[in-house]
């Protein structure tokens, strides 16, 4: 009887997550989890999406710098050393694990984040392999980190390299040769299976130019030119990343941490023009054919010369004079593959969903996980939690979400905040009936005391702490550590400008806006001003219904807060005063909401 059939593989969503430098929530140690961390722990193991149930399969890396010896925690942390293996990692699983018709999502927080885009642009370049072509990984990995090449891996010369092979020009060095052709670098043009080019959702948190730390403290770090020098992604989006997210501090300004910030590819033909579309359409047909000629001589001479080789093993000159020209016609091939994918590119006009929103803080509000949490210190993850509910509502579409479990962290949050305010209260109250001035006075050693030996549990700060929206203290990152390191202020632009020759040029549009917690932060937060700006550098008017900002003289609109139903507005309604100010703004949820506490003062209205 022969065997049943196999059922057809569950689809599935494999999420891959990276952590933030220094942060790993798989150390054993207490500590804050970033907001990676927490999308780790609240996405559903199967949710229904678009009506059809997703398996939905987590890998989580913990970030660089996150090694048990403290030098290699520096190193690490410094340069972003142990982000090539990384890369490995996550490319292994994703190839043991997808299947035809699953969808690829990549999320990362700082370096984590980098190394987010770094798998989805290889993804997006390479393809998935089969299972059993990962042996040849070593392959395509040396030509992907190039550091010499400038722009993606696709369509470039190391890319056609790895697909159409470089013949050996010295066969005396490979006597044993089975097809009678040998090869430095073996073809591989079946390498990426069907479909496997597509990623569905990149989101991030302040992804930082990894590489580019040379020192830290003052040590220099020499020994890692090749990291120091490679780019594992490119700035302009690629068109087989279909959706992409990124949350950016506005008041970092350590250089080591200065961002990559994404923009759309620009300057292409407008193909929804039927005489546009046309024009393409002949122009791809005229370079099909070049590139299938191109091909057909390619291989012609490939199967020439592995037939005179099984012949003339040992004749080497000519075998050497072949492969020359085999080499001659891979290359006019790679370039006239170049030339049709260009105009394929244009004709499909595929280009990806971006959005980027900056958001007042540090590099570490917005990615969430301050180990100043753990000592009752900074704003809490104040900050980190009005972001991680704007990710939140761009990527539910594409992720099931267990929402009970966002609304316990809100709850633990408001839990903590009134507690050290309860032990705050109880240590300043003054001495009771049956209390010395001298306990009364050791009280507050006691307490100095129990800080110091149990610095994980609550102890209450020198004030009280109020729960806000985004008003509370960050402390300025820019510690003695990075000072050798120098500045970098931040500077929010409409579109990503490169310098050529002392010209700026516009290399594409970021899709960026600013978050109202912005302008609620200068009008109520004494002497805030992003990014250090100068009271005449900021301003903010209206324009129709929505807003606009001039930060040092750059214009960029708001961003539109969500309503009812939305994340954003679950994390707003925790504060009377901020949903007052976004109804004085014009928020439509935010009008009704106020209204409808005038009209029942004494009833508890449900806005989430």
């Amino acid at each position: 009887m022969p065997p049943a059939a196999a059922s057809p593989p569950a689809p599935k969503r494999i999420i891959l997550c990276f952590d933030g430098t220094w942060q790993s929530s798989v150390s054993g140690q207490e500590n804050s989890p970033s907001n990676i961390t927490r999308l780790c722990r609240a996405i559903k193991p199967v949710a229904n999406i678009d009506g059809q149930d997703w398996q939905q399969i987590v890998w989580y890396d913990s970030g660089v710098g996150t090694t048990s010896l403290a030098v290699s925690k520096l190193l690490e942390g410094a340069v972003g050393n142990g982000l090539d293996g990384n890369i490995v990692e996550a490319y292994n699983f994703v190839s043991l694990n997808w299947n035809r018709g699953d969808k690829i999502l990549c999320f990362g927080f700082s370096r984590g984040a980098y190394t987010a885009r770094a798998i989805a642009g290889l993804i997006a370049d390479a393809g998935i392999c089969r299972r059993r072509d990962l042996h040849r990984f070593p392959d395509l990995w040396k030509l992907y980190s190039n550091p010499k090449r400038e722009g993606p891996f696709y369509n470039s010369d190391d890319y056609f390299q790895f697909v159409n092979g470089v013949a050996s020009e010295k066969h005396r060095d490979h006597p044993t040769r089975g097809d009678g052709l040998a090869w430095d670098i073996p073809g591989h043009s079946n390498w990426a299976q069907p479909d496997s080019r597509q990623v569905e959702v990149v989101a991030v948190y302040d992804t930082v130019q990894a590489l580019g730390m040379p020192e830290v403290a003052g040590i220099q770090l020499p020994s890692l030119p090749k990291m120091a020098q490679w780019k594992g992604h490119n700035v302009t989006l690629s068109r087989h990343i279909k959706h992409a997210f990124q949350a950016l501090a506005l008041d970092e300004y350590r250089k080591a941490f200065y961002p990559e910030v994404w923009c759309l590819p620009s300057g292409d033909p407008d193909a929804s023009q039927p005489e546009v579309r046309a024009e393409l359409e002949s122009e791809a047909e005229r370079k099909r054919k070049i590139l299938n000629a191109a091909g057909t001589k390619q291989r012609g001479l490939i199967d020439k010369a592995k037939k005179y080789g099984q012949k003339n093993p040992t004749d080497y000159a000519t075998l050497d004079q072949m492969a020359k020209q085999i080499n001659v016609a891979s290359k006019e091939l790679g370039k006239a593959r170049q030339d049709y994918v260009v105009t394929e590119d244009h004709l499909k006009k595929e280009v990806p969903k971006l959005t980027q929103v900056w958001f007042p803080g540090y590099h570490i509000n917005v990615g969430g996980g301050s180990s100043d949490t753990l000592k009752n210190e900074g704003d809490l993850e104040e900050m980190s939690n009005i972001v991680f509910a704007w990710m939140l509502d761009r990527i539910k579409p594409f992720v099931g979400i267990d929402e009970p479990t966002i609304k316990d962290h809100y709850k633990h949050r408001q839990e903590r905040i009134a507690a050290l305010n309860t032990a705050l209260a109880k240590e300043n109250a003054p001495p009771g009936e049956q209390e010395s001035w001298g306990e009364y006075l050791g009280r507050g050693a006691k307490w100095v005391a129990s800080t110091v030996l149990h610095p994980f549990t609550p102890a209450p700060t020198v004030t009280q702490r109020e729960y806000t929206w985004g008003l509370s203290d960050m402390p300025d990152s820019f510690i003695a550590v990075y000072y050798p390191n120098g500045k970098k202020k931040r500077a929010p632009n409409v579109n990503f400008e490169k310098e050529h020759r002392g010209v700026k040029e516009v290399v594409g549009p970021t899709c960026a806006q600013i978050h109202p917690v912005v302008n609620y932060r200068v009008q109520h937060k004494a002497g805030y001003r992003p990014i250090g700006l100068l009271p005449e550098q900021y301003h903010r008017r209206a324009e129709g219904e929505n807003f606009v900002y001039t930060l040092n003289g750059k214009e960029l609109p708001e961003w539109r807060l969500g309503g009812k139903g939305s994340y954003e507005w679950l994390a707003l309604r925790q504060h009377q005063h901020a949903i007052e100010y976004m109804a004085e703004q014009g928020h439509a949820d935010a009008i009704k909401y106020v209204a409808e506490l005038k009209d029942k003062p004494a009833a508890k209205v449900d806005g989430a």
